[in-house]
């Protein structure tokens, strides 16, 4: 299991290398080249540290049922998302991106749905995240424009469902890093909206992913011990 965090933690400390460098070179009107091989790198290092997240969960994890699958799609999902990514300036790529990783929140919630029960918790953790998605929007509207003005509406509703289940079954006995990592998963979405419609900037990248990279292990690690206590 060290083994595979400790890949992880490598390409993420190049992914951010890589992104601080395209920013700096950017910024010093550097020759193409130049940034062009700090790309290939992040190309590289984001893709192996998310491969690495989905290794943890198939390796640790025991035999899988329905919601290891549903686990595991998300997993995948987010992998694809996260090369979806990846091209700074590919409006078409962002948005098949974004739409990789509402499946990825879709999947989180089908696989935590099953050990949901009506409870107060649940109530007040869908209208506190309710409330938080609709301030998120009044924030960002202001910069939206085009389809982006229903699909990020759409978007904040499909992550406050993800959020609140899993807030609801971790609360509720099962494992908190459960809870803990699909907060932490929507917050480094907090941070690639601010990049994309808000305030480009490296330091979005610098704070969310390592948001993001925290919150799959975390929710994986918590799937690991839910599936060995079934």
């Amino acid at each position: 299991m060290r083994a595979v965090l400790s890949f992880l933690i490598f390409n993420l400390f190049l992914l951010l290398l890589a992104e601080w460098q395209i920013a700096r070179q950017r910024s010093l009107a550097s020759p193409s080249h130049q940034t062009g091989r700090w790309f290939y790198l992040a190309v590289v290092s984001k893709s192996l540290a998310s491969c690495a997240f989905i290794l943890f969960f198939y390796l640790y994890s025991a035999t899988l049922d329905a919601f290891g699958y549903g686990i595991l799609a998300a997993l995948i999902c987010s992998l694809l998302g996260d090369i979806l990514l990846l091209p700074k300036q590919n409006h078409l790529a962002f948005k098949f991106g974004i739409g990789a990783f509402a499946l990825a929140h879709i999947a989180y919630s089908v696989a935590f749905f099953p050990l949901v029960t009506v409870s107060i918790s649940l109530i007040l953790l869908a209208a506190i995240n309710l409330l938080f998605a609709a301030l998120i929007f009044r924030w960002l509207g202001q910069h939206l424009s085009g389809g982006f003005r229903w699909l990020v509406p759409g978007y904040l509703l499909i992550i406050g469902v993800m959020v609140t289940l899993g807030g609801t079954i971790s609360l509720a006995g099962y494992s908190v890093w459960l809870g803990i990592g699909s907060l932490l998963f929507a917050i480094s979405d907090v941070f690639v909206a601010r990049n994309r419609f808000v305030s480009p900037g490296l330091i979005n990248r610098l704070v969310g992913l390592p948001l993001y990279y925290c919150g799959q292990i975390m929710i994986a690690y918590g799937a690991i011990i839910h599936l060995q206590t079934e």
